[in-house]
């Protein structure tokens, strides 16, 4: 008599024990099991004893499984055992938690993601064809998505006739939820004579029983793309199987809608009903990346429009504001219609001979353009600040600092020609930010002060504004906060007669004092101004308007600060789907948000989502800036030390290396944020892989670049760090010498940086004391207790 699934939790096959039932089914009942002698779980599928194969049938799915638990491929279910026993056999198979394709697809991923599916399953089809394997079930739910993101193909080998059942053997270690449901033209496996597949994805010769082939897979393959890109189904809903199966015996499908062409002629190609006139997989593969590189091109001409339409834009926004009188409407006119005409000119200079347009970033964008930008700019100064304050306002939106400087010095000034002077005015404000960008917060003070000199009634409040930042940089917290509150009363005054621009004030005027609030170290005045700036802006705007991410973003800032990880989860998550709201998938801020929001959520050690979401900042930013931008550094280093932390430790550290070389390459050779990745490392050496030299070799360079910083006389944190760091590695690695070394030298940094009660000086002398009483040296351990003045904490009891 067959025990239970139930029955069998608890009970061992061989050195895999049963500890979870994930289903059960006619061919066979599926364990989450754990692995004794790897220490890895495993998914176990027990096959019934009516269920097995015989003859020749079973020698062929055990060669194949063979084919299969050799193959080294990340998209595949691997196969990790086979068990012959007298009454049942046994796979033991990859663990996949995740969800299918069709609930993938029920969220609505984007174009790009779409694609990243299509080429990991044709990816797959190429490593299993070569060797000689055919899937003969591909549809959405052999296809799983790890909470990773990471696509798995999944029940290879499906089309076997069993000899004593209507089912088919299934090589599946998936964890699917129970209660998935399954989409109507997903049917499970059904027998029709000799014909075995699932009606709606089969191939007309595998429909009718002839004997197939690798093309069979990319008939399926072809319809899986339809429901990935199409969104017309392949076939009418309600249909049953026997008559989905006579649609497939006569290969007939709807005609796909709302595909790109490209796509289109790929899927077409596919679903020939002749299988010779099929693409192979890797011709697929081939076709599918070109459409991954032309969508590239896409996404760059579109973020390259996206630009050239703001700098026009801008531009003649500029040029109208610069028109106090009636008088100078046409000279005005006349200005911006030069102002346009210089930016058709400039994008009509990006040469794509010269690098191809699949290639090009935004900064190759702008580096092009602006090759000819004296020579091309007009005499007029007037027309020229304009054209100026256009690009510069761009460049400052897409993240492209290094190129404000370089656009400022096209701009004269002067203090005795009243023509620069006047036209100087509308720049004020960028010479102060970039005054800012170069830690030159005196001269960035003096512009704001300029600019709020000749600031009208309705520009005060963005000028005090201005003022107020270039205050808070210099620490000037006072003096700061009181032009954040006039700021914030002129824009309330003006608001009575409210406008865009006047509610616009008010809500800037809110974030610029609840920073200045929390800077200065008042938490609760920084969170009620923020509270009250949002509640302002959700009267006044939608939630997803730019004026109010800002207040998200200072509240979760607070809510760090108070070590209140969830609820800085949820407030990067507000901030994060509000600004992907604003500026679509492909800006530059979007990658900001996605890795402070990927950030927050490592905090909180949600790594695998903060994996998935530092992906997506880390792509956007390769994509925008390509990968020799520090910003690429930023998400390598979030998203590669939450791979490091998930358990993808390998895939991690590569993250974490290339990070590292990117700051030596493209950063400055003494720079206090290469501590960041040598640290990563470092801790990625001592805590995951306990390679301790390797470890140390690390942390000593961060210690090296510390020591560097502070012989220039620059500022650094990173010594008594680095020398803890290698402190507590001494401790675990047990090297008695260097640790005795290493401690009290860490103890007198410590006391010096931060004073004898500082938190961290109490956290490392405690940990100096627990290395000593772990080796017996109790007196040694009571002088470190007395000399900084700490107690035993008592045990209340009742």
């Amino acid at each position: 008599m067959r025990k239970s699934g139930s029955e069998r939790l608890g009970t061992e096959l061989g050195r895999y024990r049963l500890v979870e039932l994930l289903g059960s089914g006619g061919v066979g009942t599926v364990y989450r099991a754990v692995d004794a002698t790897l220490e890895r779980a495993v998914a176990v599928k027990i096959l019934h004893e009516e269920s097995r194969l015989q003859g020749e049938t079973r020698a062929r799915f055990r060669r194949e499984a063979r084919l299969l638990s050799q193959l080294e491929h990340n998209n595949v279910c691997r196969v990790f055992d086979f068990l012959e026993g007298e009454h049942e056999d046994v796979l033991v198979l990859e663990l996949i938690d995740g969800h299918t394709l069709s609930e993938e697809l029920r969220k609505a991923p984007s174009f790009e993601r779409r694609l990243e599916i299509a080429i990991a399953i044709a990816d797959v089809l190429c490593a299993v064809h070569e060797r000689g394997v055919l899937h003969r079930d591909l549809k959405p739910q052999n296809v799983m998505v790890q909470r990773d993101g990471t696509v798995k193909v999944l029940d290879f080998g499906l089309a076997r006739v069993l000899e004593s059942a209507d089912e088919t053997l299934t090589l599946t270690g998936v964890h699917r939820p129970p209660n998935e449901a399954t989409e109507p033209q997903e049917t499970q496996l059904t027998r029709y004579g000799g014909v075995m597949g699932t009606p709606s994805f089969m191939s007309p010769e595998q429909a009718r029983g002839e004997e197939l082939t690798p093309a069979t897979d990319l008939y399926s393959f072809g319809l899986l793309l339809l429901s990935l890109f199409s969104s017309q189904r392949a076939h009418p809903e309600q249909l049953s199987s026997g008559e989905l199966l006579e649609r497939s015996r006569q290969g007939q499908f709807e005609a796909p809608e709302g595909m790109r062409s490209d796509l289109q002629g790929l899927a077409l190609r596919m679903l020939s009903a002749q299988p010779s006139e099929r693409p192979t997989a890797e011709a697929a593969l081939a076709a599918l990346r070109a459409a991954s590189t032309r969508n590239g091109r896409y996404l760059r001409r579109a973020v390259a429009t996206a630009a050239v339409s703001l700098l026009i834009g801008l531009g003649a926004r500029a040029v109208f504001d610069l028109r106090a009188e009636r008088s100078a409407a046409i000279a005005a006119e006349a200005r911006a219609t030069s102002t346009v005409q210089f930016f058709v000119d400039m994008l009509s200079a990006v040469d794509p001979a010269r690098k191809p347009l699949d290639e090009t970033t935004v900064k190759d964008l702008f580096d092009r353009a602006l090759q000819d930008f004296p020579e091309s700019m007009p005499e007029d100064f007037p027309t020229r600040a304009a054209i100026v304050r256009a690009l510069g306002e761009a460049v400052i939106e897409l993240g492209l600092y290094d190129e404000l400087e370089r656009l400022l010095e096209y701009m004269p000034e002067s203090t005795d020609d009243p023509e620069l002077i006047a036209a100087n005015q509308p720049l004020h404000p960028l010479r102060a930010q970039n005054a800012a960008i170069g830690g030159d917060y005196a001269i960035a003070e003096d512009y704001a002060r300029r600019h709020l000199a000749a600031a009208s009634p309705e520009e005060r409040s963005a000028a005090l504004v201005s003022l107020a930042n270039q205050l808070k940089a210099q620490e000037e917290y006072d003096e700061a906060l009181e032009a954040a509150r006039e700021a914030l009363e002129e824009a309330l005054a003006l608001d009575r007669e409210p406008t865009n621009r006047s509610r616009s004030s008010v809500t800037s005027s809110y974030v610029t004092l609840g920073n200045l609030y929390f800077s200065a170290g008042d938490s609760d005045a920084a969170k009620e101004t923020f509270e009250a700036g949002l509640a302002y802006a959700e009267r006044h705007f939608d939630r997803l308007d730019l004026r109010s991410v800002s207040l998200i973003q200072g509240l979760t800032q607070i809510a760090m600060k108070e070590g209140r990880k969830e609820d800085s989860v949820e407030y990067a998550r507000q901030f994060y789907e509000a600004i992907l709201g604003i500026y679509g998938a492909d800006h530059p801020n979007v990658a900001v948000a996605a890795s402070n929001y990927a950030g927050r959520l490592g905090w909180a050690n949600r790594h695998a989502e903060a994996v998935e979401i530092g992906r997506k900042s880390l792509d956007l930013r390769r994509r925008l800036f390509g990968d020799r931008d520090l910003r690429v550094a930023y998400s390598l280093e979030s998203t590669g030390w939450s791979m490091v932390r998930s358990g993808q430790i390998e895939e991690g550290q590569v993250m974490l290396e290339e990070a590292l070389d990117i700051r030596l390459a493209v950063g400055e050779p003494d720079a206090e944020a290469l501590k960041i990745p040598l640290r990563l490392l470092g801790f990625t050496h001592r805590d995951m892989t306990f390679d301790y030299p390797r470890a140390e070799s690390y942390f000593r360079r961060q210690l090296t670049l510390a020591e560097r910083r502070i012989a220039k006389g620059l500022p650094s944190e990173g010594l008594s760090n680095a020398l803890s760091n290698l402190a507590v590695l001494y401790h675990r690695a047990g090297w008695v010498d260097r640790a005795d070394a290493a401690f009290p030298e860490l103890l007198e940094v410590r006391v010096t940086e931060r004073g004898e009660g500082h938190r961290h000086v109490v956290q490392d002398a405690w940990r100096w004391i627990d290395y000593l009483r772990e080796r017996g040296r109790e007196a040694e351990a009571l002088n470190v207790m007395e000399r900084f003045d700490l107690e035993e904490e008592s045990e209340e009891t009742n």
